[in-house]
């Protein structure tokens, strides 16, 4: 999903429920992670992903299957340094924040998108409007002014 795919309705719910905090059942998990690494995760990467996007304790390990999924496999140092402090909750500079949406949403990325982004994924107060903003970036839409 955050690299291109074709989301459908229930996957959608699915990551969503994930990515801003919500209660997630097991199924709900196992669909986030696996869209979140290309639809098809082994067991390793599914604990990897869940770990680090719901708040868990991972491993140095676990952090590299993370960051490798979220930006295609080929991930830079500086962008599992950005990607891992944005995602897990870290002190994150300016600099970092820019990285982290910037993988995110493929390197285009327009200063509403940026805060949009950065407020769900570290824990900000997201609004509605910014929530349906990260939506639209996360599953590959165009999200309209209004929205952002």
């Amino acid at each position: 999903m955050l690299i291109g795919g074709k989301p459908r309705f229930g996957v959608l719910q699915a990551v969503v429920s994930v990515l801003i905090g919500g209660k997630p059942r097991f199924g709900v998990l196992k669909a986030g992670v696996g869209v979140l690494f290309g639809g098809k995760p082994r067991f390793g990467v599914l604990q990897a992903g869940v770990g680090v996007l719901i708040g868990g304790k991972p491993r140095f390990g676990v952090l590299q299957a993370v960051v490798s999924g979220l930006i295609g496999g080929k991930p830079r140092f500086g962008d599992l340094q950005a990607a891992a402090s944005g995602l897990i909750g870290g002190k994150a500079g300016v600099g970092v924040l820019q990285a982290v949406v910037g993988v995110l949403i493929g390197g285009k990325k327009r200063i509403g998108v940026l805060q949009a982004g950065v407020g769900v994924l570290i824990g900000g107060k997201t609004r509605f409007g910014v929530l349906q903003a990260v939506v639209g970036v996360l599953f590959g839409g165009k999200p309209r002014l209004g929205v952002l």
